[in-house]
């Protein structure tokens, strides 16, 4: 049993997709919270909105090369480093102009 809580935490981990399949459901719960607070100030849904934002960049990374260990030491939770991080490896090439706009807002 315990075996089994384990495999979908070291399966997400051990792609760049499975990284960005995490940081999707992530996205989908953050959407749930916030419809749920309705007008309200939501910051759970904010938290995991930040969570999915930072699985994104972390398998953009890793989809570029960068090892999981160095994702873990190097950039651990910092969006910024994050970002900073992407653009060293032209994430702006990859994305639609109005989220080139927005990388570049971030910096």
């Amino acid at each position: 049993m315990a075996e089994e809580l384990k495999k979908p935490v070291e399966d997400f981990q051990t792609t760049p997709l499975g990284l960005w399949k995490r940081a999707k459901q992530f996205e989908e719960a953050a959407k749930v919270v916030a419809e749920a607070a309705g007008e309200q100030f939501s910051p759970p849904a904010y938290y995991l909105w930040g969570h999915s934002l930072e699985l994104s960049l972390k398998a953009f990374l890793f989809s570029c090369g960068v090892p999981l260990q160095e994702l873990k030491r190097q950039y651990g939770h910092n969006l910024r480093a994050l970002v900073d991080g992407a653009r060293r490896h032209n994430i702006e090439r990859h994305l639609y102009r109005g989220a080139r706009k927005l990388v570049r807002s971030m910096s």
